[in-house]
């Protein structure tokens, strides 16, 4: 690789296919309110680096002062030099347009530095300065991978990634550069045959698998090489809606800042007498949730009339759901245990309707970016006769000070509201 960057991890592709190509074709940006820009923000494609500088203030100011400065060097460059000029703006444009549009504000401000660069080069007086070069790296992504890469397109972006599982270690954050494709032939196109030439020629190269990793579906999988501190990642998607696909990449920075997580939201709910309530006579349940809120009772036909499966979400599909499980606990196999892989369970601080509560941590690798999410999944009691699963939203928990996690105040307040009709040592419910 030569003078190529020296990495210390590892990316799992946020897609196999380059940033461009994911820019939605024919829907634009029909309703302000936009940020006066040097373009038309009502032409801007959904998705794409126009787009996000419509929609940021700081980075519409950047545009408009990038695109006065370009013409006032325009004005001020003699005729013979001003193709090379223009030549240039559309080399940047186009390692612009590269970038990723996520909406984070690492992102951003990526895109801010960008245009910064830029602006300071277009008022420099400074002979070649207009130049507009790639990451080296880009070179060696184009000449190592075979056929089957869209070679002249590329994305520059930033992920998480570790050779390490990042549930066990927090992956650093890095920028990174990445060619993708559609495999040989025909849709959905042949990824396996390029796949295995590329891992063929970073073997040949010295390169080393250090780890591998694939989503529950087995339809996206991703391995990571190194050598020495050098470190790529090569991705394969199958069928995910748009036909094969597969990536290429490799880090040009080190570990960069990481922004401390935000906290979530978490705002003090109090249950009023418009919340709704939903009952259940077969087992005797009574549950009450937001007015803006609707529920369903989506238990399976064969299912009997004692297993009860109960979703509840926010109208207008905004965020918001939880879902109640109840089912006969004879039905409950007591020496089922939980796959090693699967959700962390203990002894809860919660009760529901009174009785003591176990519940179950989810605890999952992220394979499309290379992070680790945790979430309270569940919390289950059991009465004489039924198991009762009380499951909150993702969004619905959070880790406090001690890093236990706990539920936001909502989801407190409507599992709070949770009653089945039995008590230990009753009878059959009511």
């Amino acid at each position: 690789m030569g003078n190529s960057p020296k990495v210390l991890a590892v990316l799992v592709l946020l897609t196999t296919v380059p940033v461009r190509a994911q820019i939605v074709v024919g829907k634009t940006l029909a309703e302000p309110p936009f940020y006066k820009t040097s373009f038309d923000c009502t032409k801007a494609k959904m998705f794409s680096v126009d787009e996000a500088i419509c929609k940021d203030e700081q980075l519409s100011q950047l545009d408009v002062q990038a695109a006065e400065a370009y013409h006032k060097r325009m004005a001020a460059t003699a005729s013979a030099k001003r193709d090379e000029l223009i030549a240039s703006q559309k080399r940047w444009l186009t390692i612009r347009n590269s970038y990723s549009v996520r909406g984070t504000s690492d992102d951003r401000e990526d895109l801010n530095n960008l245009y910064r660069a830029r602006i300071a080069v277009l008022k420099s007086s400074t002979p070649g300065s207009l130049e507009a070069p790639l990451p080296e790296a880009y070179n060696w992504l184009r000449d190592t991978a075979p056929e089957g890469f869209s070679k002249d397109n590329y994305s520059i972006l930033r992920a998480h990634a570790s050779c390490a599982n990042p549930c066990q270690i927090k992956p650093a954050l890095y920028r990174w550069i990445a060619i993708g494709g559609r495999g040989i032939g025909e849709e959905p196109g042949d990824i396996d045959t390029p796949y295995a030439q590329l891992v063929k020629r970073l073997t040949a190269e010295g390169w080393t698998k250090c780890r591998s990793a694939a989503d529950d579906s087995g339809k996206l999988q991703v391995d990571h090489f190194n050598k020495g501190d050098e470190m790529v990642s090569v991705s394969r998607s199958y069928s995910m809606g748009a036909g094969n696909g597969i990536g290429f990449s490799i880090a040009i920075s080190g570990p960069l800042p990481q922004a401390a997580a935000k906290p979530v939201p978490n705002p003090s709910i109090t249950i009023t007498d418009d919340w709704d309530a939903y009952s259940d006579q077969d087992v005797g349940l009574t549950v009450r949730f937001p007015p803006d809120w609707s529920g369903r009772n989506s238990t399976a036909a064969n299912g009997g009339r004692e297993y009860k499966y109960l979703i509840f979400a926010h109208d207008d599909f905004q965020p918001g759901d939880f879902r109640i499980n109840i089912e006969p606990r004879r039905e409950v196999d007591p020496n089922y245990k939980l796959d090693d892989d699967g959700p962390v369970c203990s002894p809860s601080r919660y009760r529901i309707s009174g009785f003591p509560a176990t519940e179950c941590l989810a605890v999952y690798e992220e394979v499309a970016n290379g992070t680790c999410t945790r979430y309270l999944q569940s919390i289950r009691i059991q009465t004489d006769a039924y198991v009762l699963t009380f499951e909150p939203s993702g969004e619905g928990s959070f880790p406090d000070q001690s890093g236990h996690y706990k539920l936001t105040d909502l989801y407190e307040k409507i599992m709070s509201t949770i009653e089945i009709g039995e008590r230990k040592g009753s009878n059959q419910p009511n």
